[in-house]
């Protein structure tokens, strides 16, 4: 059997194949389905992401630290950095399984926050909540 393609078939074809694609976009889009280390961050977003190497005194500046030593903390931890942030005002969303891009071998995880203010201010303000947060916590 010959099949005669006119434009008028094309075109009801791909009709059919653009509501497929929509139908598909809108199951994935269902909020249930939707898992927060499926967030893509990109630069028109009104939120930064910071991770736990912006703050570790360990790193130099070349390898990823964003604050000043005196603002830095020795192997800092998701946790702290997401008390931080509330400390400071924020709300956080917690992504654990993501790597620092300059380290990509390691899952140290990364916090998501709103921007309310410049980075760096926002930093340095978390980094000194840090830094009163561990010099309370009780030495082991």
């Amino acid at each position: 059997m010959f099949v005669v393609f006119t434009f008028r078939n094309l075109f009801v074809v791909f009709v059919i194949f653009v509501i497929f694609v929509i139908s598909e976009i809108q199951d994935q889009c269902d909020p249930h389905k939707i898992k927060v280390s499926d967030i893509v961050v990109s630069r028109g977003d009104r939120i930064y992401v910071i991770y736990p190497e912006y703050f570790d005194i360990t790193l130099s500046r070349s390898d990823g630290r964003k604050v000043a030593k005196k603002y830095a903390v020795p192997s800092p931890r998701l946790e702290d950095i997401t008390r931080a942030a509330k400390a400071v005002g924020l709300r956080p969303i917690v992504e654990e399984n993501v790597a620092y891009p300059g380290k990509w071998w390691k899952k140290s995880g990364r916090i998501i926050v709103p921007k309310k203010m410049k980075k760096s201010q926002m930093l340095i303000k978390m980094g000194s909540k840090m830094k009163k947060m561990k010099r309370s916590e009780p030495k082991k």
